[in-house]
């Protein structure tokens, strides 16, 4: 299929974001790649975001717009995909903003490459004021992969690389291209989850396609300012059991177990990172209460505690999970706390 006759179906689902969507879908309506159809899902928004939606749809006939009852973002994005019509989808959540060529890129990578999924890159910014702070996020898988670069990029780093503690790639569900049937198949493996769907969306897709294209160029803008976004919580319990259900769910998509090594360095870090957090928030009891079912888990104590040295990260990993395997949660918290 040539560049021009490429339809790109956008999917926004839509959420009490009535501060943030104009921007958003002005960046959309600016696209240089202009052969596009943007599907709002309104989540049962209270805000006036919808009434925002309402406009664009009347002033631009690309727009669409649905509504829904709440039932969260997969749910919403699931929908955005049922009125679909076109073979090419691509992701974009309401908070956020393109850049105008961020279509162009896209399609241009796929036409060139042939592939089943383009990946681009992304800025995280915060809005102050009117000033924004950006910067590029680095991931050190870019260019074309066949069938058995996917499969050793799978392996290795497509969960956590070493060379920049992060993900190889992007593993988001906006600033790709991908096939309408493609996404269905891997929303569908995330429904009821409300941390990390679009990480096991993506390693649900990654086994299942043939040729991959990962483009260097920096085309989304990710807000990390907004609150009430799902990502924050102040809940440890919840926080720590909505972690072990994402976990546990990657290794059934993962029957091969190649994911296992890189797994234990993030759910590590993970832990480490809420450990940190919360240490510093509440008292040991509820530190306790809400810790302990994780190291009762028997996934989590075969995947780390027995693998203490390929789940450590640094020395000081090393001696926190020893406290950890040897049940000794007080000191663990107490060093969190006041040392680290």
């Amino acid at each position: 299929m040539e560049y021009s006759d490429i339809c790109v179906d956008i999917i926004v689902p839509v959420y009490n974001v009535a501060p943030y969507v104009t921007e958003c879908l002005d960046t959309i309506r600016q696209q240089s790649h202009a052969n596009f159809v943007c599907i709002l899902v309104d989540d049962g928004s209270v805000d006036g975001s919808k009434d925002i939606c309402s406009a664009y749809v009347a002033s631009d006939n690309r727009f669409q717009l649905i509504s829904q009852e709440n039932a969260g973002v997969v749910k919403a994005r699931l929908k955005g995909l049922e009125a679909a019509k076109h073979d090419w989808v691509t992701f974009v959540d309401p908070d956020d903003y393109l850049s105008v060529d961020y279509l162009d890129k896209l399609v241009k990578a796929q036409v060139a490459s042939q592939a089943d999924f383009v990946v681009g890159q992304y800025y995280e910014f915060n809005k102050i004021g009117d000033t924004y702070q950006e910067h590029k996020v680095k991931r050190t898988a870019c260019g074309d992969f066949n069938k058995k670069e996917i499969e050793e990029l799978y392996k290795t780093k497509v969960l956590f690389d070493e060379a920049t503690g992060n993900a190889a790639l992007p593993l988001f569900p906006w600033a790709k291209l991908l096939s309408r049937n493609l996404a269905i198949q891997a929303l569908k493996q995330t429904i009821g989850f409300v941390f990390a769907e679009d990480l096991i969306a993506n390693l649900y897709m990654f086994q299942r396609i043939d040729k991959l294209c990962v483009i260097s160029d920096a085309i989304y803008y990710y807000r990390v300012d907004r609150e009430g976004q799902a990502s924050r919580q102040k809940d440890m319990r919840k926080m720590l059991n909505e972690r072990l259900k994402c976990w546990e769910k990657i290794s059934e998509i993962d029957p091969n177990g190649w994911l296992k090594s890189q797994q234990r360095s993030l759910m590590w870090s993970a832990l480490r990172g809420i450990s940190s957090a919360f240490s510093k928030q509440v008292a040991y009891t509820e530190f306790h209460q809400a810790f302990q079912p994780v190291l009762n888990s028997s996934f989590y104590k075969e995947m780390v505690l027995d693998n203490i040295k390929e789940s450590a990260i640094t020395k000081a990993d090393y001696v926190r999970l020893l406290l950890l395997k040897c049940g000794m949660i007080r000191p663990y918290y107490l060093l969190h706390k006041y040392i680290l």
